[in-house]
């Protein structure tokens, strides 16, 4: 009996598994939000594509760009995760104030992968520190 229990439950696991998967998707199919974020910030012939991903809480969009960045958006078309792979992450991204704290404080340091926490916005520069903002973009806490 615990064998047949077992085997049920590994099947089950399996095929629950195989459901959980990344879907390719078209540009057009993002939310609108999303495609104006891309085309605004990165322009639309940048991406190489686009996918869902079922795996995450609900579930996310990601899209990958012909730099090696790839730009996370929530279920809503919102940015969740900008990320660079050691590449500046676009000015006009970074609110200004993350932008001077930055400048001023690490200087010929850049932000490489901007992201929303729950509660707060983290900051990845290339020197490996993380840099902590509040939602004012005051900042919070640094990890280096």
């Amino acid at each position: 009996m615990k064998k047949i229990i077992f085997v049920v439950g590994m099947i089950l696991f399996c095929a629950l598994s195989a459901v959980a998967q990344d879907r390719v998707i078209t540009f057009d199919q993002l939310p609108k939000g999303s495609q104006d974020y891309i085309t605004k910030y990165f322009g639309k012939e940048a991406v190489i594509h686009v996918k869902i991903d079922d795996e995450s809480y609900g579930f996310e969009y990601e899209v990958y760009l012909k730099t090696g960045a790839k730009v996370e958006f929530n279920k809503k078309g919102e940015m969740k995760n900008v990320d660079c792979n050691h590449s500046r992450v676009p000015d006009v991204i970074l609110p200004s104030q993350v932008l001077t704290f930055v400048n001023n404080n690490y200087p010929g340091a850049f932000v490489t992968e901007w992201s929303k926490k729950r509660t707060n916005w983290k900051a990845e520069l290339n020197n490996g520190i993380d840099l902590y903002f509040n939602n004012e973009y005051q900042l919070v806490g640094i990890d280096d």
